[in-house]
């Protein structure tokens, strides 16, 4: 009975491991000139409607937004608001992150195999005790 629960909780600490697995990349944001007359800005890497982006504007504020749409001078949030490129100092998008999974994976093997050990120790040292009461008797 005590094995079932200590597995159940190897299973919420391996879920709550693998939520982790994100991390925080830098957007390149590049001037482009069309004409004299038109500008817009180049992303690296590209950006697509329902990315979470942080940003921090020239004036002090941030926040973490959900892209509604991308616009050739700026973003719509999902809540409507434009942010204009021109006014971002710091721009990041959320992504997964390889090493952190790799790691979350690495660290999920392990514990599966210290469970499965544990589990297989208890069992066998069961059964050995059973048999020595068995033919004690």
């Amino acid at each position: 009975m005590k094995s079932s629960n200590w597995i159940a909780g190897v299973l919420v600490a391996s879920t709550i491991i693998m939520t982790g697995c994100t991390s925080y990349y830098p957007v390149q944001l590049r001037q482009q000139q069309l004409n004299n007359s038109y500008t817009y800005y180049k992303l690296d890497p590209p950006l697509y409607a329902g990315d979470v982006v942080q940003y921090k504007l020239k004036n002090g504020s941030h926040d973490t937004i959900t892209i509604q749409s991308i616009k050739p001078q700026g973003l719509i949030t999902s809540s409507g608001q434009f942010i204009p490129y021109e006014d971002m100092v710091s721009f990041e998008r959320k992504d997964i992150s390889k090493g952190k999974t790799a790691a979350a994976v690495g660290a999920g093997a392990a514990a599966t195999v210290v469970v499965l050990a544990t589990v297989f120790a208890i069992t066998l040292g069961a059964g050995f005790a059973a048999m020595i009461a068995g033919t004690g008797s």
